[in-house]
């Protein structure tokens, strides 16, 4: 039998993360060995880190991967469709294509790390045609030796190791130029497409396997990199003790696509690939700390550490709520008074810069709202939410993708103008009995759709809810308890979207469905003490008001 076998080292992003990720890598192959392969995934940094204090050096890290990729890699023709992005809650969108002339050209490099997964294309004279998935087995180029305490060390890795393995999921599909013959250890979707699916959760017993047969200089030869050892170490050892993955199919002279077409569209990009990879390495420009608002402090007994948090969460909590309002100016000043006490902590702090920089932006400041940002970023990397929303910021304001919640707004659905209690005020008086909503314009008063928000609490309902005579104001009736955490979904759901079947969400009189709106509050306890609401059900809650 004569054949020609070409080895692709596959696009994954184990190599560069190893874990903490879930996406998606698919594998487009033409008769004649060219192809493409397309990934998509989520990259978490606070996982994969091994530094997740500064949170600009891991981005930086992130992007300065994704360059080494682009320019390590060989037998890669072209390169198309390269973006990332920041996610409201930390995590990094990644997607790239890269197209490939011959398979057995192509060696994938992501980061410094070669990737361990690779699959061979074999095809003979009779028109049989093999496509086989396995791990690489690959030796360290560093050479180790034996430290002390290995099972110590092993214990404190293996943790990480694990960490990482569970959040590990990539499923890779493999589109192919013929009918399939047969399948071993592939999963087949159609007459020309398999998949597979690689769970890092599957491979936590491996683990324990290396502690009990005392194993440990497996994870040292890599000089504990969990990257590396996962890579060539983990993988290798679970494909060993797999069925070979492989896919027959019958030899033809169908291309899937055209190659040198698309190849062609995709060599354009490059240029600008690289401009926005270079611009985004530099993304963070450390400076002097923005102007402050200098306020002489009034004499007052010292109090406890306690306390103290509790009136700057107060305040940075009414900050909020004016914000809500769209009031910009005066919400900066709160903020900027909470910077200048000199009795804010560093979390707070950190907060009253971003949220000063989106006061500022929202009031068409954009430079003065980017210095908030990067004073963030270089002073306060340790507060990773503050962090990750003011780099997110300083991105989408340079890719042009940052909107202004004015410009958001679409004039012909009504929208949420005032609520009673305030947005994200944390002292509410248990004794309110009821809860009102303002809206834009006049709504349909014989509908409309609330549901809780979780990690917040649905308020018990005393009696049915009801508009008033303009049909502007909503109030439900309710009974509150001391210290809890409130939040309050209208027009979230699919119960709205159904019109037709179920007469529910909240809408105009013309018939315009009212955009969705999370209502949060919090009641001060038995002792009258404010209730604090966590930054991350804020964080939620405003991605949700903000949207058109």
């Amino acid at each position: 039998m004569k054949q020609t076998k070409y080895l692709l080292i596959l696009l994954l992003p184990l190599g560069f993360v190893a874990g903490c990720i879930q996406g998606q890598a698919n594998i487009s192959l033409n008769p004649d060995g060219s192809g493409k392969i397309a990934f998509e995934g989520l990259y978490d940094p606070c996982c994969c880190s091994e530094n997740t204090e500064n949170v600009s050096q891991t981005f930086q890290n992130f992007v300065k991967q994704v360059k080494n990729t682009l320019v390590q890699c060989r037998g890669v023709e072209a390169w198309k469709d390269v973006n990332w992005r920041i996610l409201d809650n930390g995590k990094i969108y990644f997607k790239a294509q890269a197209y490939f002339k011959s398979i057995d050209d192509v060696a994938i490099y992501l980061g410094n790390i070669r990737g361990s997964l690779k699959a061979s294309y074999q095809k003979n004279e009779k028109q049989q045609c093999l496509v086989e998935l396995k791990s690489l087995i690959t030796e360290p180029n560093l050479i180790y030796s034996p430290g002390g305490n290995a099972p110590e060390h092993y214990k404190l890795f293996r943790e990480t190791a694990e960490q990482m393995l569970k959040t590990l999921r990539l499923d890779i599909i493999l589109n192919l130029p013929s009918e399939i013959a047969s399948v071993e250890g592939f999963s087949k979707i159609d007459s020309r497409t398999v998949q597979h699916l690689i769970d890092g959760s599957q491979m936590v017993y491996l683990l324990e396997t290396i502690k009990k047969q005392e194993r440990y200089e497996l994870a040292e030869r890599w000089n504990y990199n969990r990257a590396e050892f996962i890579n060539n170490e983990l993988l290798p050892m679970w494909y060993g003790s797999q069925k070979p993955l492989r896919v027959y199919f019958a030899d033809s002279n169908e291309r899937l696509f055209d190659y040198e077409k698309e190849k062609s569209e995709a060599q354009k990009e490059y240029h600008s690939i690289t401009e926005r990879l270079e611009s985004a390495a530099g993304i963070v420009i450390a400076g002097s700390e923005p102007n402050k608002v200098e306020i002489s402090q009034p004499n007052i007994p010292p109090d406890s550490t306690v306390e103290i948090d509790t009136d700057i969460n107060a305040r940075l909590r009414s900050g909020l709520a004016i914000e809500a309002k769209a009031d910009y100016e005066r919400a900066a000043e709160i903020y900027s008074r909470l910077i200048a006490d000199n009795r804010t902590a560093s979390k707070y702090r950190a907060q009253a810069y971003y949220r000063k920089g989106m006061c500022l932006f929202e009031m068409g400041q954009t430079d003065k709202a980017i210095e908030q940002f990067n004073y963030v970023l270089s002073n306060f990397s340790s507060q990773q939410v503050a962090s990750l929303r003011s780099l997110k910021m300083i991105q989408d304001i340079r890719s042009g993708t940052a909107k202004r919640k004015t410009d958001k707004k679409s004039s012909d659905a009504p929208t949420v103008v005032s609520t009673s209690p305030d947005n994200f005020i944390n002292d509410v008086n248990s004794k309110l009995d009821k809860i009102v909503i303002k809206f834009s314009e006049p709504m349909d008063d014989s509908c409309w759709f609330y549901s809780s928000f979780a990690p917040g609490i649905l308020p018990q309902i005393t009696a049915e809810p009801s508009f008033d005579l303009p049909r502007q104001e909503w109030t439900l009736p309710v009974r509150l308890e001391p210290g809890k955490i409130y939040a309050i979904a209208f027009n979230c759901g699919d119960a709205v979207k159904d019109k037709e079947n179920f007469k529910a969400g909240f809408r105009s009189f013309s018939g315009k469905m009212s955009r969705p709106f999370i209502l949060v509050f919090a009641t001060a306890d038995g002792n009258n003490m404010p209730t604090e609401i966590g930054e991350t059900l804020i964080s939620k809650s405003e991605e949700i008001n903000s949207k058109p």
